[in-house]
Formats: C-alpha cells, sequence, structure tokens
C-alpha cells in the first residue's frame, strides 16, 4: 500500500501533518479535515474592502484545453 507523509505549515504557525493512502475513501476523508482546518474561524460575510458599500470587481477566466492520444 502507498503511503506518503505530507508535512505543511500554515499561515496559524501550527504544523499539520496529513497521511494519503491509496483507498479514496481515506483520500476523501484527509481531503475533508484539510478544508475543515483551512477554513476554520472563516466568516464568509467579511468583505476586502474600507467602506461596505464598496463594489469589488471579479474577474473569471475558464480555459478549455482538449488532450489528444497520440
Amino acid at each position: 500500500m502507498l503511503n506518503q507523509l505530507i508535512h505543511c505549515s500554515l499561515n496559524s504557525g501550527s504544523p499539520v501533518t496529513l497521511t494519503a493512502t491509496e483507498g479514496l475513501s481515506s483520500i476523501a476523508q484527509h481531503e475533508d479535515a484539510l478544508l475543515r482546518h483551512l477554513f476554520q474561524g472563516y466568516q464568509k460575510w467579511v468583505r476586502p474592502v474600507l467602506n461596505s458599500s464598496d463594489t469589488i470587481k471579479v474577474y473569471f477566466g475558464l480555459k478549455i484545453s482538449q488532450l489528444v492520444d497520440v
């Protein structure tokens, strides 16, 4: 069984250790745990503007790439 150990440090300064295995359910569980950790304390109503009536321009791009089997 393939085991990978990933060490990283987040902005909070606390080290995070993730272990990934070949099993899809195990990977999904680790992904969920990582997302919960990263968004802990996240406040979606906070906006990056000084005045709450200011607008924010969001640019979104989409790129389609085609893979050709040669």
